[in-house]
C-alpha cells in the first residue's frame, strides 16, 4: 500500500490502487461513471469510443494541463409549460445538473491535480425560434444560469454562447439583453452561412447513420409532447398533420445541428466532446444530467422531487403534481421542486407504494449498434447509492466488461439477492451489508484514509471499500478459526490503540456471530469488571505487537478470560486473496441481536453496558427518511448536508459513542470517508490545525472541550472557513467560546443519549446553534417541574422502529425519564437549550433548586480556571468549589475580582439573580483534582465524596456559630493582640509568630481567611468595609491590623458625619426634601470636562398617525416634556461658569448646573419650540423615500444654529417641526453635561412620559435611578472602591485616553514596556475651543452599505487571516472601513492633487468615544446621565493605512486590540488624572482642524431608534422614529468627525461624513470602496 502526502491523493473519489492504469484511463472512467445508460449495450458502447477519447484526455495529461471538455446542452425550458416543467427560469433540476457536472471536475481533480472544467456551450437560439421559444426568454434562462453556477460555487464549470462559436463583432462585455435579443437572427444565419451544407440529404442521413437516427427520433418524440399545447389540432390541423410537421421542424433541427456541431468543432477542436444524448459511443461520451432512475435526465424538460428516503427523482412536472404526498417547494419565490410530506395514515411511502412516475423505463436492446452483448445490468440504483443513473461499473481500454460483471456476480453470490441491501429501504439496512455492497458496486472508492505525522506534515493512507472488506473478512475468518461460531451473540472485549482496527473487528465480530464490547481504558478496575461481567464476556482481544496494559492485567487476574491477540493492521489489510466471509442474515433477524456493546460513563457509580442491537443502529440509518411533518418548524434532520464522500474527521475515543457513531456506522450509513489517527496522538490544538491545513475534512466531530479551546485560538480557527461543519455532542460547549466557532464555521449541537443514539436532532438556523429542536416522531415531552426548567421524557409512539432508538434499548419501557434538564427559547416554542441533570440538582434547604450546569459552563470559561461545581444540597446557601489551573494563583487578589466578576455575570444569567454570593466561593485543593471522565467531564458524585470533609469545614467556616471574640481597636498594637486571637482555631501556633511572618506559609487556607473575615467584620461592625482581599493583599498581622485600624477610624468618622435628626421625619417632608434636593446646584466633575461646551443635535423623523393634529402631537410632546422635567430637574437647568468666590472652585473653566428652584419649576415648562414647516419641507412620504437624506433641509430649519453657545446656557432645547404626515423632533443637549448614553436616556423618559399621557400607565419611568443625575457619584464610589492613588504612580499612557495634554515635560523620558500602554500619540495642541470655522466648508455626505455586502464585508474580514480570527463584530469591521476610506479619499487628494508625498512616520491617528460604564462600577446606576466617555486611539502609518495590501481585517484588527486595552484600572486611573487637572484650556483632539490625516468616529451602529417610543396614539411605526440624524453641518468646517447612523432594517449600514467636491469624486470612483458602499446623498 503506497504512502502519499495529501495533495496529491484522492479526497472522496476513485481510489487509485495497485495495478490500475494510467491517469487519463482513470479519468476517463469518472466521465463514464456519469454516462447515460439507455440501452442494454451501453457498457460496450462506452468500450466503443475509448481510445478515442483516452487520445484527447492524454493530450492534456502529457501538459499538464486542465483537461477541459464542452457540452452543449441547456437551451431554454420546455416549451410544454402544461405538462413538462415548473416555469420559464432554471430550477432545482438545473442545479442538480449542474452540481453533478461539477462533481465530476471535482473528483477528477483529486487524481489529477491540474484538474478539469466543462464548458456548457448553450444551443439556445440554435432551435428557439422554431420551438417557439421567444429571444428574451433564452437569454433570461441562460443569465439565470450562470447566475445559479455563481452563487452555487460550481467553480468548474464556464459557459458559452454562439458568440464565442462565430466570427461576431461584438465584444463580451457588450452583450446584454438588447444587444443579444437584436442580433439573434445575426447568429442564427451566420451559423447557418457558415458551417451549413447546401448538399446534406438529410433524410439519407438518417436512414444510414445511426447517431443521426437516434438523434432525429429523440428530436421528434420531445417535440411532439412540446408543441402540442402551442399548436393544439384544430379542424385545418389533423392528427396526421400535426406530427408530419414535427418531422419537418425535427429534421430542421438536424440541419441545424449539423451547423452548430460544426461551429462546435472549429471553435473547441481540443476539447472532450460530451452529449446529453444516447449515442453509439465513437464520437462522443453520453453524460446523463440527473441521477434518476425513472429515465428523464435532461433537467429543461422535466421537474424534480425529494422523496422522503431522501432520493431525487425526475418526472413532468404535471405527474409529480398529480400525486397528493408531494408539495410544490418554493426557492427565491419561484416553483422549484416537489417533496414528499410526511408519511400518510398507511404508513408508506411514494417509495414503497410505487408511484406511477417511479417506473423504471424499459431499456432499449442495443439493435443498431451491431453488438451482441447479454449482459444485463439489474442494480439500478438511486441517487444515495451511486453517482450514476443505473452504472456504477468503470470502463477501461481493452476491458473485458463481462469479466468484470461476471466476478462481481460471484462475489455476490454468497448473499441471496434478498438479502442484499439494495433495495432495502433505510433503517433496515445491516452495517456490514451495506460495506460489502460498496465494495462490489464501488470498488476503488476511498472509504478510510490512516494519517500518520511527521512533524507538522500529514501524510494519509487510503483505504478503498474493496481493501476493507477485504480486510474485515480476513479479521472474521481470524476470530471464525480462534474461538468459532457461537449459539448466540457473545462480546468480544477490547481495548486498543485508535486504529481501523476498531473498526475491522467491530465489523468481523458481526460477521462472525460476536459482537466488541469497547470498554475505556481511563476505567477503574472495578467499573471494567463490573460491565465483564453483567455481559458475561469470557474473549479478551489486544493488539498483539502490545504489551498487555495495567489495567488489564489487573482484569485478567480477577476475572480469567480467553485472551486473543489480534494481528498487525498492515496483516489484516494485507488481503487480496481473502475469500468473503458469508453473512446472510435479513434485518429482521438480526433486529434485536448487538452490534456492539459500549458503556455508561460511569458518572454515577459503576458503567453500565448498553447493547447497540441492529435496529437501534437502523433508527440512525432512517434519519434519511425522517418526513417532514407539523410541529417541525420546517427544519432538517441533522444529516441533511451530510453528503456522500464527505471527509469526517472525528476526536472521539472509540470506547465513547459518538467515536463509534462517527468512525464507524456514519461512513457505512451515509457513504462517508473516515479519516482516522495519527495512532498514538490525543487530539489537540496543534493536530486539529495540521488536518484543517493538509487534510481536506469536510466534517468535524469533536468533544466539547476542543470545541471550546477553538473558540479561544483565532488563528487556527480561521483555517477551518473551508470546511461545512463542525459536530458538537458528547457533553454541553460554552456558548460563549463554542459561539466564536460558529462565526467562523456552523456549529452542529447535538444531543443524544447512549442508550437511545441521536434522536430526532433538527438542524436549527445558524444564529440558533446553542439550541436544540427535535423532530415530532421523537416522542419527546419536556415537563416544567420548576419555572423556566424542563424535564426531558420520551413517550414511545407508532414510529418508534424507525425513529426511537431508545426503544430498542429498552423494548419494555413506553416512557422514560432521561432526566436531562432544559429551558425554553424565549420567543421560539420548539428550540430548547440544555441546562443539566435533575440528579446533578442542588437542593437548598429551603427547597429551592439550583440546576447549576450552565453556571458552571460559564464560570468555567474564565481562563484561569479549570472546572467548577456549584456545591450545597441541604444547606440554606448554594456555593461554588474552584478548580484552577494553577492552584497556587488562589491567594492573587487581581485573579479573585476577575473570578468574581465572571461569576456576577452568571448569576445576573440565572433565574436567581444572588444565587452564588463572594463570600460562599472556595478553591479546589492542588492535591485533589476533580475526578473526570473521558471527555473531561467532571464526575460530580465521585468529586463531591472527595470533598465531603472539606465542604463540611467550608460550611463551618460560613456558619453563624462561631467563638465570639471581641476586638480592641485603639491602636494597632490592640488589635493585632485581637487577630491573633481570632486566628487560633485555624492557626493554633499563631501565639508565638512573628508579626510580620506569611499568614499563607504558616498555614492558613482560603476556609481560615473567611472565618477570620467573618469575625472581624462581627467584631469591629466593619461588616463589607472588610473583605478577603485584604488578607490577601495584606497577609501578615502587622499589615491587617494597620488596614483594619484605618478603615474602623474611617467608619467612625461617617458615622459622625451621617448621624441622622432626633426627631423622625414624615413621608412628605421626605418627599419634599427629596424634590429639593434634586434642584440643587452642582459641580460638574472631573469626567464631564472630556465633553467640551457644545449641544450635541440630534433629530428625530416620526410618521403621524392620520387624522391627528399638529396641535394635538405637539400639546402631547410639550406635556411629555414638562413631566420629564418634573423628573429630572437638571434638564431644566443652565451650565454656567462656577464662580472662583465659592467653595470647591480648583480650576480655571470650571463649570457648574444651576437649577430653578421648586418655587420657581414652573419657569422652565413649555420650553418646546413649535414650527410649521408643512409648506416649506417636503413631505414625509418624500422624505422617507429618499432616505431622509441631509440635503432635505439644512440642520438650522429644524433648530437653532447655536451650536456652542455662551453660559449661562440651557442644557436643553428642543424644536418640534411638522411636515406633512410626519414631524421632525430636533433636539440640543449640552454634551459638557450629558454623554451620549445620557442624551438617550433623557429621551426614553420623555418618550415614556408622552405615553403615559396617552394613556399607558405602565409608563412610569420606574426604571430611572433617582440619582442618575448626581454627578458627585462617580467621585464617591471611585474613593469608596479604593481607585484614588498618586498620579505619578498612573502609566503615562493614559493620557492618551484623554482629550487634555499633559503638562509640559511629562511623557520625554516616557518609554512603554512590555505590558505598558502605549506612547500617547503624537497631534497638534489647539489655543482655542472651538476652533473657527475654516474658509472651506465640507459638505455633509451620505453613503449605504447594502446588507449583501455588508455580509460581504463581514466573510470578507472573517477569511482574512490579518483578523487573526478575533474580529467577528460588524461594528469593529465597519469602522475600520469608514477610517481607511475616510483617509485615503485625502491621501489621494494630497498626492494626485497637490503633489504631497508622506514619511513612514506620519500618522493617522482615530478617535473613538467610548463609554466607560462597563468598567466604572456595578454601584453606578444604569441610568447614570453624566460623561464617562474616554478617547479609544489608534493610530497607524498613514502610507500603510491606504496602501491597498494593508487589509479591512489588518486595521480592524488594530482597533480591536485597541479596544482590548480599556480595563476598570485604566478608566479609574483616566479618572485620576483628570481630577488632578488644575486647566482645562490643554483640551485637544487630533480630530480638531480639517486640513490633517486624523478622524473621530461617533458609532451608532447597535443603538435601536426602538428603544425611543413615544407611544402609537399620534405617532406612526409603533411610536418610534423611523430615522435619527445628528446635525453634522455645525461640525462641517471645524472638525474630521464621521457618523455611523444606527443599523437599518435591512441590516444595511449607512455613513455619514462631511467631503470636499474633489474627495467625493474619488470616493465615487475608489475602486474598494464602491465595492461596498454607494454614494445616496450630499
Amino acid at each position: 500500500m503506497e504512502q502519499s502526502t495529501v495533495d496529491q491523493t484522492p479526497a472522496n473519489g476513485v481510489y487509485v490502487d495497485r495495478g490500475a492504469n494510467t491517469t487519463a484511463q482513470l479519468v476517463l472512467n469518472i466521465f463514464f461513471e456519469y454516462a447515460l445508460n439507455k440501452f442494454d449495450d451501453s457498457q460496450e458502447r462506452m468500450a466503443e469510443g475509448a481510445a478515442k477519447f483516452l487520445s484527447v484526455i492524454d493530450k492534456f495529461v502529457l501538459a499538464g494541463k486542465t483537461i477541459e471538455a464542452c457540452l452543449p446542452a441547456f437551451p431554454f425550458k420546455s416549451a410544454n409549460k402544461v405538462y413538462k416543467v415548473l416555469g420559464s427560469l432554471p430550477d432545482k433540476a438545473e442545479e442538480l445538473a449542474l452540481e453533478r457536472l461539477n462533481t465530476i471536475c471535482k473528483r477528477i481533480r483529486e487524481i489529477y491535480p491540474p484538474g478539469a472544467k466543462i464548458t456548457i456551450i448553450s444551443d439556445g437560439i440554435t432551435y428557439n425560434d422554431l420551438l417557439s421559444i421567444s429571444d428574451r426568454e433564452t437569454w433570461a434562462y441562460g443569465e439565470a444560469l450562470r447566475e445559479m453556477a455563481v452563487e452555487k460555487g460550481f467553480t468548474y464549470i464556464e459557459f458559452a454562447r454562439m458568440k464565442h462559436l462565430l466570427d461576431f463583432p461584438i465584444p463580451d462585455e457588450e452583450l446584454r439583453e438588447i444587444t443579444y435579443v437584436a442580433n439573434c437572427t445575426n447568429f442564427r444565419r451566420l451559423l447557418i452561412n457558415t458551417y451549413g451544407k447546401d448538399d446534406l440529404d438529410i433524410d439519407q442521413e438518417i436512414a444510414n447513420n445511426p447517431d443521426t437516427r437516434l438523434t432525429y427520433l429523440g428530436y421528434r418524440r420531445f417535440l411532439e409532447s412540446d408543441l402540442k399545447y402551442i399548436f393544439p389540432p384544430t379542424k385545418d390541423r389533423t392528427k396526421n398533420g400535426y406530427r408530419r410537421d414535427v418531422k419537418f421542424l425535427a429534421k430542421q433541427m438536424l440541419m441545424r445541428g449539423y451547423a452548430f456541431a460544426g461551429a462546435i468543432q472549429v471553435a473547441f477542436p481540443n476539447h472532450l466532446r460530451l452529449s446529453i444524448h444516447e449515442s453509439f459511443g465513437a464520437n462522443k461520451v453520453s453524460i446523463s444530467l440527473l441521477n434518476t432512475k425513472t429515465g428523464f435526465t435532461t433537467p429543461w424538460h422535466c421537474s424534480v422531487a425529494l422523496l422522503a428516503n431522501g432520493e431525487w427523482v425526475s418526472a413532468p412536472m404535471s405527474e409529480f403534481k398529480r400525486e397528493p404526498r408531494l408539495e410544490l417547494v418554493y426557492e427565491n419565490d419561484r416553483p422549484s421542486y416537489f417533496k414528499e410530506k410526511a408519511v400518510g395514515e398507511d404508513g408508506l411511502t411514494i417509495a414503497e407504494l410505487s408511484a406511477s412516475f417511479l417506473r423504471v423505463p424499459k431499456r432499449n436492446s442495443g439493435e443498431y449498434s451491431g453488438f451482441s452483448s447479454g449482459v444485463s445490468d439489474t442494480s439500478m440504483q438511486s441517487g444515495r447509492s451511486s453517482p450514476v443513473n443505473g452504472s456504477a461499473t468503470s470502463v477501461g481500454s481493452g476491458s473485458d466488461i463481462s469479466s468484470k460483471i461476471s466476478k462481481k456476480s460471484k462475489r455476490s453470490s454468497l448473499r441471496s439477492s434478498k438479502n442484499s441491501n439494495d433495495f432495502l429501504p433505510y433503517g433496515k439496512r445491516l452495517v456490514p451489508q451495506i460495506m460489502d455492497d460498496l465494495a462490489d458496486t464501488e470498488p476503488l472508492r476511498t472509504v478510510f484514509s490512516l494519517a500518520t505525522l511527521s512533524g507538522k506534515s500529514i501524510q494519509l493512507r487510503y483505504i478503498s471499500a474493496r481493501e476493507f472488506t477485504n480486510a474485515v473478512n480476513k479479521t472474521a475468518w481470524w476470530i471464525h478459526n480462534q474461538v468459532g461460531k457461537p449459539d448466540s451473540i457473545q462480546p468480544i472485549g477490547y481495548i486498543g490503540p485508535h486504529d481501523l482496527r476498531h473498526v475491522l473487528l467491530t465489523h468481523a465480530c458481526s460477521k462472525a456471530g460476536y459482537a466488541t464490547l469497547f470498554l475505556s481504558p481511563k476505567n477503574t478496575l472495578e467499573g471494567t469488571l463490573a460491565v465483564l461481567e453483567a455481559t458475561s464476556c469470557n474473549i479478551w482481544v489486544k493488539p498483539g505487537e502490545l504489551a498487555t496494559i495495567p489495567l488489564v492485567k489487573d482484569v485478567l487476574e480477577r476475572r480469567p478470560m480467553r485472551v486473543l491477540e489480534l494481528p498487525l493492521l498492515d496483516d489484516l489489510l494485507d488481503a487480496d486473496s481473502t475469500p468473503p466471509f458469508p453473512f446472510t442474515k435479513t434485518f429482521e433477524e438480526a433486529v434485536n441481536e448487538p452490534f456492539c456493546f459500549l458503556h455508561t460513563s460511569g458518572s454515577t457509580g459503576h458503567p453500565k453496558p448498553i447493547p447497540w442491537s441492529h435496529g437501534l443502529i437502523g433508527t440512525m440509518d432512517a434519519i434519511q427518511i425522517l418526513p417532514p411533518t407539523e410541529g417541525d418548524d420546517g427544519l432538517l434532520p441533522w444529516t441533511a448536508d451530510w453528503k456522500k464522500g464527505d471527509r469526517i474527521y472525528s476526536s472521539f475515543p472509540m470506547s465513547h459513542g459518538a467515536g463509534v457513531i462517527m468512525d464507524i456506522l456514519l461512513p457505512a450509513l451515509l457513504n462517508l470517508h473516515c479519516v482516522l489517527g495519527p495512532v498514538g496522538v490525543l487530539p489537540n490544538m496543534n493536530l486539529i490545525e495540521s488536518l484543517a491545513e493538509q487534510a481536506k475534512i469536510n466534517i468535524w466531530s469533536m468533544v466539547p472541550s476542543l470545541v471550546d479551546e477553538l473558540g479561544e485560538t483565532p488563528d487556527v480557527l480561521a483555517k477551518f472557513k473551508s470546511s461545512k461543519f463542525i459536530c458538537a455532542s458528547g457533553g454541553p460547549v460554552s456558548p460563549i467560546s463554542a459561539g466564536k466557532v460558529n462565526e467562523v464555521i456552523r456549529v452542529l449541537n447535538l444531543t443524544g443519549t447512549t442508550e437511545g443514539l441521536f434522536i430526532g436532532n433538527l438542524v436549527v438556523p445558524r444564529e440558533d446553534w446553542w439550541w436544540f429542536s427535535f423532530h415530532p416522531y421523537s416522542g419527546f415531552e419536556f415537563k416544567e417541574v420548576e419555572p423556566g426548567t424542563y424535564e426531558h421524557w420520551v413517550h414511545r409512539n407508532e414510529h418508534w422502529p424507525l425513529f426511537q432508538g431508545i426503544f430498542h434499548t429498552f423494548p419494555d419501557k413506553d416512557s422514560i425519564n432521561l432526566k436531562d434538564l432544559y429551558k425554553r427559547h424565549p420567543t421560539k416554542p420548539n428550540l430548547w437549550a440544555f441546562k443539566g441533570r435533575s440528579d446533578d440538582l442542588v437542593v437548598l434547604s429551603n427547597g429551592y433548586k439550583i440546576s447549576p450546569l450552565e453556571t458552571e459552563a460559564f464560570i468555567s470559561t474564565h481562563p484561569a480556571i479549570d472546572g467548577c461545581l456549584v456545591i450545597g444540597t441541604g444547606r440554606p446557601q448554594a456555593a461554588l468549589l474552584i478548580e484552577l489551573k494553577d492552584p497556587s494563583s488562589k491567594t492573587d487578589e487581581k485573579l479573585l475580582d476577575s473570578i468574581w466578576e465572571t461569576v456576577q455575570k452568571a448569576n445576573s444569567q440565572s433565574r436567581h439573580k444572588n444565587q452564588l454570593l463572594r463570600d460562599f466561593i472556595t478553591f479546589a485543593e492542588a492535591d485533589k483534582p476533580f475526578i473526570r471522565t473521558d471527555k473531561r467531564t467532571v464526575k460530580r458524585p465521585a468529586t463531591l465524596a472527595l470533598y465531603a470533609d472539606f465542604i463540611e469545614r467550608f460550611y463551618s467556616s460560613r456558619n453563624d456559630d462561631l467563638p465570639a471574640t471581641g476586638m480592641d481597636t485603639s491602636s494597632v498594637e490592640s488589635i493585632q493582640r485581637s487577630f491573633r486571637s481570632v486566628l487560633e482555631h485555624t492557626l493554633p501556633g499563631i501565639q508565638e509568630a512573628p508579626a510580620d511572618a506569611d499568614l499563607f506559609e504558616l498555614g492558613l487556607d482560603s476556609l481560615g481567611v473567611f472565618a477570620a473575615v467573618k469575625t472581624i467584620r462581627a467584631a469591629t461592625g466593619l461588616k463589607d468595609k472588610f473583605s478577603t482581599r485584604y488578607i490577601y493583599s495584606n497577609p501578615t498581622i502587622s499589615s491587617v491590623s494597620t488596614v483594619i485600624h484605618r478603615l474602623v477610624g474611617e467608619m467612625e468618622a461617617e458615622k459622625k458625619s451621617l448621624a441622622p435628626p432626633k426627631d423622625a421625619v414624615s413621608a412628605n417632608l421626605n418627599s419634599l426634601i427629596a424634590q429639593h434636593k434634586a434642584r440643587q446646584s452642582f459641580r460638574l466633575n472631573s469626567l464631564d470636562y472630556v465633553n467640551p461646551n457644545h449641544y450635541m443635535g440630534l433629530m428625530f423623523y416620526f410618521p403621524l398617525q392620520e387624522g391627528v393634529s399638529y396641535e394635538q402631537v405637539f400639546e402631547n410632546l410639550q406635556e411629555g416634556l414638562n413631566r420629564t422635567l418634573e423628573l429630572i430637574p437638571a434638564l431644566g437647568g443652565r451650565m454656567m461658569n462656577y464662580s472662583e468666590q465659592e467653595f470647591g472652585y480648583n480650576n480655571k473653566g470650571d463649570l457648574g448646573v444651576t437649577i430653578p428652584p421648586l418655587s420657581k419649576a414652573a419657569s422652565v415648562r413649555n420650553r418646546l419650540v413649535y414650527k410649521d414647516l408643512s409648506n416649506v419641507l417636503p413631505a414625509f412620504e418624500k422624505l422617507r423615500e429618499d432616505g431622509f437624506v441631509p440635503s432635505a433641509h439644512r440642520d438650522d430649519q429644524v433648530l437653532p444654529d447655536d451650536p456652542f453657545p455662551k453660559y449661562p446656557a440651557n442644557i436643553l432645547v428642543a424644536q418640534a417641526n411638522f411636515v406633512k404626515g410626519g414631524c421632525i423632533l430636533a433636539v440640543d443637549m449640552n454634551h459638557c453635561c450629558l454623554d451620549g448614553m445620557g442624551v438617550m436616556i433623557a429621551l426614553k423618559a420623555w418618550a415614556e412620559n408622552c405615553r403615559y399621557l396617552q394613556g399607558d400607565h405602565s409608563a412610569t419611568c420606574d426604571w430611572y435611578d433617582s440619582e442618575s443625575f448626581n454627578h458627585s457619584l462617580p467621585e464617591i464610589i471611585h474613593e469608596q472602591e479604593g481607585w484614588s492613588r498618586p498620579v505619578e504612580e498612573i502609566d503615562p499612557g493614559t493620557w492618551g485616553y484623554l482629550p487634555f495634554f499633559p503638562p509640559e515635560g511629562t511623557l520625554e523620558a516616557y518609554t512603554p514596556r512590555e505590558g505598558d500602554l502605549p506612547r500617547p500619540p503624537v497631534f497638534p495642541l489647539h489655543s482655542v475651543w472651538p476652533l473657527p470655522r475654516a474658509e472651506r466648508v465640507t459638505k455633509t455626505t451620505l453613503f449605504k452599505i447594502s446588507p449583501e455586502n455588508v455580509q460581504k464585508l463581514k466573510d470578507e474580514v472573517l477569511a482574512d487571516p490579518e483578523a487573526k480570527g478575533a474580529i467577528t463584530s460588524i461594528s469593529d469591521i465597519v469602522q475600520a472601513f469608514l477610517w481607511r476610506s475616510a483617509i485615503r479619499v485625502r491621501y489621494r487628494v494630497a498626492r494626485e492633487q497637490k503633489g504631497r508625498t508622506f514619511s513612514p512616520d506620519e500618522m493617522s491617528i482615530l478617535e473613538l468615544p467610548t463609554d466607560g460604564r462597563p468598567y466604572f462600577s456595578s454601584l453606578l446606576p444604569e441610568t447614570y446621565m453624566g460623561s464617562l466617555l474616554i478617547l479609544n486611539r489608534s493610530s497607524m502609518p498613514i502610507e500603510t493605512l491606504c496602501a491597498p495590501e494593508t487589509t479591512i481585517g489588518q486595521i480592524a484588527y488594530l482597533l480591536r486590540t485597541a479596544a482590548a486595552r480599556i480595563t476598570p484600572s485604566l478608566v479609574h486611573d483616566a479618572f485620576t488624572i483628570l481630577q488632578s487637572l488644575t486647566d482645562h484650556s490643554r483640551f485637544s483632539t487630533a480630530n480638531m482642524g480639517v486640513d490633517h490625516f486624523h478622524a473621530m468616529i461617533s458609532n451608532m451602529i447597535l443603538f435601536q431608534t426602538s428603544e425611543v417610543n413615544f407611544g402609537d396614539k399620534f405617532f406612526g411605526n409603533n411610536g418610534s422614529p423611523e430615522q435619527m440624524r445628528p446635525q453634522l453641518e455645525r461640525g462641517n468646517g471645524r472638525f474630521r468627525f464621521l457618523i455611523i447612523p444606527p443599523m437599518l432594517k435591512d441590516g444595511g449600514v449607512e455613513l455619514l461624513f462631511g467631503t470636499y467636491p474633489e474627495e467625493l469624486e474619488i470616493l465615487k470612483t475608489d475602486e474598494e470602496f464602491v465595492k461596498y458602499a454607494e454614494f445616496v446623498d450630499a
